[in-house]
């Protein structure tokens, strides 16, 4: 396998599965209207459209990945990696608590359980290890 990708990608695959992810998605909400409308998703857009979670789900994968690519390379003589993965992991546990909180909603209303609960909320709390990983890391 190529070096060069083993560099980025060791260590870090669910971070780069989650940001390729995210990414995608929200290129999805941007170009297709109403994915989130009639889908188990719908109670989302209680909070806000679908064009500003396309828009928040696009930045943050693609800042993501910049702080994938970044990570402990010198930028004007600081590192900016880490700090640029923790604050994606956190944004994006937030946002994954958000399909998981309308996935309990949606299983309230439905009166049982939505399959896709258990993966949204271990994807938080994956995310939220992976933010206190990289602390770790940065202290070191």
């Amino acid at each position: 396998m190529n070096e060069f990708f083993i560099y980025y990608v060791k260590g870090r695959v669910f971070e780069w599965t989650m940001a390729l992810g995210m990414l995608l998605s929200g290129l999805e909400l941007l170009l297709y209207d109403n994915v989130l409308t009639f889908g188990a998703f719908r109670f989302m857009l209680l909070v806000m459209s679908q064009k500003w979670i396309g828009t928040l789900m696009l930045f943050t994968g693609w800042l993501r990945i910049s702080g994938l690519m970044f990570n402990g390379q010198l930028l004007f003589g600081r590192r900016f990696g880490y700090a640029m993965r923790a604050g994606c992991a956190i944004i994006s546990a937030t946002i994954w608590a958000q399909f998981a909180f309308a996935l309990f909603v949606l299983s309230l209303d439905q009166d049982f359980p939505s399959i896709g609960l258990p993966f949204w909320s271990v994807f938080v709390v994956s995310e939220l290890v992976v933010t206190y990983s990289i602390g770790v890391q940065w202290k070191k």
